[in-house]
């Protein structure tokens, strides 16, 4: 009987490594491609949207903070000015005239503060700013400059005007 050339039984072979195949991924279906591609896409938007939803609770509240401010000094210089014209019948009027736009005012910021909006212009969708003109709070547009009134403000700024005058006090908004 002839031996056999090769390992004895039971004899570890060394392990020879094995090689791996570096062929490229699988494909997949262009569909499924697509699929990722886009999903990729909207959790990308989703991310930006949650850092500007993030920024603009921020300034939101930055703007709030501003129009208690605002609204401090406001009332400051109205009484300083209804303090110094106390003699006349026209501030008295005027005055009268302020009281009643201030109350619907006041309940639209109280609102304003708990709603997650801030007013927004009609024509551009910029943001709206309050400005004071002759002692009146007039709402005014930072990017087209558009100006609006709420109910009763023009009769107050051309009580306040001095006849030809108005006109120039109502161009100075626009400027």
């Amino acid at each position: 009987m002839a031996k056999a050339s090769g390992p004895k039984r039971g004899a570890r072979q060394a392990a020879k490594p094995k090689k791996r195949a570096t062929s490229a991924p699988p494909k997949l279906d262009p569909d499924i491609q697509r699929m990722r591609e886009r999903l990729d896409e909207l959790e990308n938007q989703a991310r930006e949207l949650r850092a500007a939803n993030e920024e603009l609770s921020q300034e939101r509240a930055e703007l709030r903070e501003r129009a208690g401010i605002i609204e401090q000094r406001y009332s400051e210089l109205l009484e300083r000015t209804v303090n110094a014209q106390a003699g006349t019948a026209l501030s008295v009027n005027v005055q009268a005239l302020r009281g009643e736009l201030d109350e619907p005012r006041r309940r639209r910021d109280a609102i304003g503060r708990t709603e997650s909006f801030w007013m927004v212009c009609p024509k551009c969708g910029g943001t709206v700013e309050e400005i004071d003109h002759c002692g009146v709070k007039v709402d005014r547009c930072r990017s087209c400059s558009g100006v609006y009134l709420d109910r009763g403000e023009l009769e107050v700024l051309a009580s306040t005007g001095e006849g030809s005058g108005f006109f120039i006090s109502i161009r100075s908004l626009f400027g």
